[in-house]
Order: structure tokens, then sequence, then C-alpha cells
């Protein structure tokens, strides 16, 4: 979604479109089930793992997308993710 806002907004992306991906494929890679995986949406995500982080505004790009960095960053301190997941 970051990368198609920023397109639509005509904004050069601070990294290559290329390395922008879906965070399902790390979730699954962190074990969570293939019918969670399909009734999760970001702004549910840190709920759904139970990772307390500030308050941030349901539908709204960035918060969505920092919800999801919150989970990332947990899964790899409690080593279900490596840094190598996201190569």
């Amino acid at each position: 979604m970051i990368a198609v806002s920023g397109h639509a907004a005509v904004v050069a992306p601070p990294i290559l479109v290329t390395r922008f991906g879906n965070a399902t494929v790390l979730t699954e890679r962190a074990g969570m089930p293939p019918e969670d995986i399909h009734k999760t949406r970001s702004n549910t995500l840190a709920a759904y793992y139970e990772v307390e982080h500030p308050p941030l505004r349901d539908h709204d790009d960035l918060n969505d997308a920092m919800a999801v960095a919150y989970v990332m960053q947990d899964m790899l301190r409690q080593g279900l993710l490596t840094p190598e997941d996201f190569a």
C-alpha cells in the first residue's frame, strides 16, 4: 500500500519498488495459520499477536504500516523471524 500510495502521489520511494512485499509471507514464515492470515488485517495484526504499541488510527496507511512493523520487530525479538527472512 505504501508503494501504491507513493506512486499515486508522485513521490519517489526511498527504496526500490521491487523491495516492497507483503507481510503475509513473513507471518506465514513465523507460523501464523493460513486461515488466520486470510482473516487478519494490518490494523488487527498487533492485537492478534498481543503486541503493545502506541495508539494508532485504523485504516490509515502510515499507521497500518507502523502496526505491522511493531509486529515484525516483536517476531524478530522472539526469534520467530530472522533478518534473512526479509531479504
